[in-house]
C-alpha cells in the first residue's frame, strides 16, 4: 500500500513539473514566402510539432529571425491607446507587404525554435543595438529584454514594433529569403496564469496529503 502511494505522489509530482513547464505563447510569422497554411484560432500546437515546423521551414528560407519578448499574450496583439491606435502599427501593415501566419498558442515557442537547428544564435537588443552586427546563424533569436519599469507595457510593445519593423528591413537588404517571428519565452495573460495557478495549487494539495498519508504509515 505504501508502494502505492509513493507512486501516486511521485506520477502528481511529475505532471506538475510538466503542467509549470508548459506554456502556450502566440506566435506571429511572416516572411517573402509561405508563412503556413492557417489553422483554427483557438487550436494549440505542441512544442514538439512547433520544432519540426521550424525545421520544416528553415529549408526553405535562408533564414529565420526571432523576436522575442520576455511575455506576451493574444489579447496584446488587440491593446489600443486613448487615440485608438495598435501596440503593433508595423506587424499590422506586413499583411499587406507580407505572406503572415498568426498562431495562438503554441508551446513553449523559443524552446522549441531552439531545437529545431544546431545552428542558433541568441542575442540580446541591447547589445543589437551597439553595433548592429546580427550574427550569422541560420536561426538567430533576438531577445527583447529591454523593459523599463517607468515603461508602460503598451509603450514597449510599441517601441519594440518599431525596432522589429526596422531590423527585419535591414535583413532583407541582404537576405532574398527571410521568416521572421514574433513570440516570446513566457505568457503573459493573468487570465490564463490565475487558471495555471489554481491547477498548480490543486495538484501540491494532492501531492502534500499523498506525502501525509505516506509518512503517517
Amino acid at each position: 500500500m505504501g508502494l502505492q502511494r509513493n507512486l501516486v505522489l511521485v506520477v502528481s509530482c511529475a505532471f506538475l513539473l510538466s503542467v509549470c513547464a508548459a506554456e502556450f505563447v502566440p506566435v506571429y510569422i511572416w516572411g517573402t514566402r509561405s508563412a503556413g497554411e492557417p489553422v483554427p484560432a483557438l487550436h494549440k500546437i505542441s512544442q514538439s510539432s512547433f520544432k519540426d515546423e521550424v525545421a520544416n521551414k528553415l529549408r526553405a528560407n535562408s533564414r529565420i529571425i526571432v523576436f522575442a519578448e520576455h511575455s506576451l499574450s493574444p489579447e496584446d496583439f488587440g491593446q489600443r491607446d486613448r487615440s485608438g491606435d495598435l501596440a503593433f502599427p508595423n506587424l499590422s501593415k506586413l499583411r499587406k507587404t507580407s505572406k503572415v501566419t498568426y498562431l495562438s498558442y503554441v508551446q513553449n515557442p523559443v524552446k522549441a525554435i531552439q531545437l529545431a537547428s544546431d545552428d542558433v544564435a541568441e542575442i540580446s537588443i541591447e547589445r543589437l543595438r551597439e553595433n548592429f552586427e546580427i550574427p550569422d546563424s541560420k536561426i538567430v533569436i533576438i531577445d527583447l529584454n529591454d523593459a523599463d519599469e517607468n515603461e508602460r507595457r503598451f509603450d514597449m510593445l510599441k517601441r519594440h514594433d518599431d525596432f522589429i519593423a526596422s531590423l527585419y528591413s535591414s535583413v532583407l537588404e541582404k537576405n532574398e529569403n527571410v521568416l521572421a517571428l514574433y513570440t516570446a519565452h513566457h505568457a503573459s495573460w493573468i487570465g490564463s496564469g490565475e487558471v495555471h495557478s489554481r491547477k498548480v495549487r490543486s495538484l501540491e494539495r494532492a501531492a502534500s496529503i499523498t506525502t501525509n498519508q505516506y509518512m503517517d504509515n
